[in-house]
């Protein structure tokens, strides 16, 4: 009776865990065709601009294209992530290309479009590091449970709406303050910024209030299957402490140093006067540059430390 009863609970839970996955990539399908309906109507609106604070653009591009990476790859059509981050890629092409219809008023910048690349790149490297961090099958479980379930989905837009009440009103706040003249476009980065900020944390809080919850109602389970808890968060002895903070200010450095060359490729020692906007965007684009480069190379340290046999002895 006993064998039948656990039988029957692991069949349950595997039922669930199968329908899970369903509902979120059913989920991810549906946000990718909400966002990218919005992005791409705000990008192709005739003459639109951002007046004295023009020199965001490259930070809009970055957000709003890593943004839609990032969602692609979980959505993944045709069952592959990697066609999700193809796809993106695809799109900041096309996005910008058509931008250069002459009704829209507006032209094609081959900097905004590297701007959009860096954005689905960081997007690709973040997916990857986390995706791949051993063992592989407990991110599926994990992302499943997390994002098939509807009321993670209102808690994320919850925390990310009042960190762009708190957070972005107060860096529109200060920018108003400090000589920026109040406007719409001023107010664009904070919002785009702490918005970003939000994604990350919920992200964050919500993987971990998964796991736990899935801790607590399939600790049967787990244990006649003969898994270890760990699997879902594996847990970095003191040992490899070290190794993490290495990674993590390494791969930091590197991506920074990457963005400094790319920057010194494309602009010179000497920057132009035509192309002192597009250097002045980079410069604003590195601040989110850089707390995306922090959330990758956290991700490398989490997945390389797992990787470590003492990290998952």
């Amino acid at each position: 009776m006993r064998a039948n009863a656990v039988l029957l609970h692991l069949a349950t839970d595997a039922a669930l865990q199968a329908e899970l996955e369903r509902r979120a990539r059913v989920a991810w399908k549906i946000v990718l065709v909400a966002y990218l309906v919005p992005v791409t109507v705000a990008t192709h609106w005739p003459r639109l601009g951002f007046g004295d604070a023009g020199m965001i653009d490259k930070f809009v591009h970055f957000i709003a294209f890593g943004m839609l990476g990032w969602i692609a790859m979980h959505a993944a059509p045709l069952g592959r992530p990697l066609v999700g981050f193809a796809f993106a890629a695809a799109w900041v092409y096309i996005d910008e290309r058509t931008q250069a219809i002459e009704i829209l008023g507006r032209v094609f910048s081959a900097y905004d479009m590297a701007a959009g690349w860096l954005g689905v790149l960081m997007a690709g490297a973040l997916f990857a590091a986390r995706r791949f961090r051993p063992p592989v099958a407990s991110r599926v479980v994990v992302d499943a449970r997390m994002y098939g379930d509807g009321r993670n989905w209102l808690l994320a837009a919850a925390i990310c709406v009042v960190m762009v009440l708190v957070v972005g009103g107060a860096m529109y706040a200060w920018a108003t303050t400090h000589g920026m003249h109040a406007c719409l476009a001023a107010a664009i980065y904070p919002i785009g910024f702490s918005g970003f900020i939000g994604v990350a944390c919920a992200t964050v809080l919500l993987e971990r209030l998964t796991i736990v919850e899935y801790r607590r109602t399939t600790q049967l389970s787990m244990q006649l299957s003969g898994h270890r808890f760990g699997q879902f968060s594996p847990r970095i002895p003191a040992s490899a402490a070290l190794t993490a903070i290495i990674v993590a200010i390494a791969v930091t450095a590197a991506l920074m140093f990457a963005f400094a060359g790319f920057t010194r490729a494309c602009f010179g020692a000497t920057i132009p006067d035509e192309l002192t906007v597009d250097h002045a965007g980079f410069v604003v684009l590195r601040e989110s540059f850089f707390v995306a480069s922090i959330l990758v190379s956290l991700a490398c340290a989490r997945t390389v430390t797992a990787s470590m046999p003492a990290a998952r002895a």
